[in-house]
């Protein structure tokens, strides 16, 4: 990862305005907000959530494929009386 400098980072920032009046005179107050933290843990938070529904799908996906070779593997060995066939079989 290439490492910028602190102060040469962009910037995710919020701001509000509001009117007020102070000694009768009519202001504008602009608050301003960093968001660059809150941005980056909910990116990573996001990130996490993904890589998690994707392992569990493709969990899900391999398991039923990996379940029927692993039925025929057990119907084979019980049928199969031959002892290097069976050494193979187990293997699998």
């Amino acid at each position: 990862m290439l490492h910028i400098p602190r102060r040469h980072r962009a910037h995710i920032v919020g701001f509000k305005q509001k009117e007020l009046v102070f000694n009768e005179q009519s202001c504008r107050l602009i608050m301003l907000k960093n968001l660059s933290d809150e941005v980056r843990v909910e990116k990573a938070i996001v990130e996490k959530n993904s890589l998690e529904k994707m392992t569990i799908t493709m969990s899900y996906e391999m398991k039923t494929p990996l379940n029927q070779v692993q039925e025929s593997v057990d119907k084979l060995l019980a049928s199969v009386k031959d002892k290097a066939a069976i050494k193979q079989l187990k293997m699998i």
